[in-house]
């Protein structure tokens, strides 16, 4: 139990700090994924392991608007209770990521800030119920980059 919490600690403090990596000159790479050319920007991918339902690991797509609007171009996503993996892709010049929490307000981490047509993604078991994604650079939910998750 105590080697659980401990991951579970490693693992949260880990996604934390790759949310925190902004874009900068020339790209990075991480956990085998690249960033696109052009401006640049780090890429990692960022997990969560929070309880959740059962069911077989799913891959749910999510984008950001490729031309630089504070948007994503989903509003909404849908999926099923248990292990999902979003896949964000940022074809947009500015830099975005895709953040998760729960209606109660529980974060389950982001996927690393991106742009220029790189893709990264953010893994989480989930309950059913309702979720917020988001954009969480600087501003950029404010303006109306989130959406609703609806998991069944």
């Amino acid at each position: 139990m105590k080697k659980l919490a401990v991951t579970l600690a490693i693992t949260l403090v880990a996604a934390l700090g790759l949310a925190a990596c902004g874009g900068g000159g020339g790209g990075s790479s991480s956990a085998g994924t690249t960033s696109g050319g052009g401006g640049g920007g780090s890429t990692a991918t960022g997990t969560s392991t929070a309880a959740g339902g059962g069911g077989a690991a799913q891959s749910v797509p999510v984008s950001a608007d490729p031309s630089g609007a504070l948007r994503y171009q989903q509003s909404t996503l849908s999926a099923k209770a248990g292990g999902v993996t979003f896949k964000f892709t940022n074809a947009a010049p500015v830099t975005h990521n895709f953040c998760l929490q729960s209606s109660s307000g529980k974060q389950f981490g982001c996927s690393g800030t991106i742009s220029g047509g790189a893709t990264d993604s953010l893994s989480a078991n989930l309950k059913p119920g309702s979720y917020t994604y988001f954009c969480n650079v600087d501003g950029h939910a404010a303006a109306g980059m989130k959406g609703t998750l609806t998991v069944k």
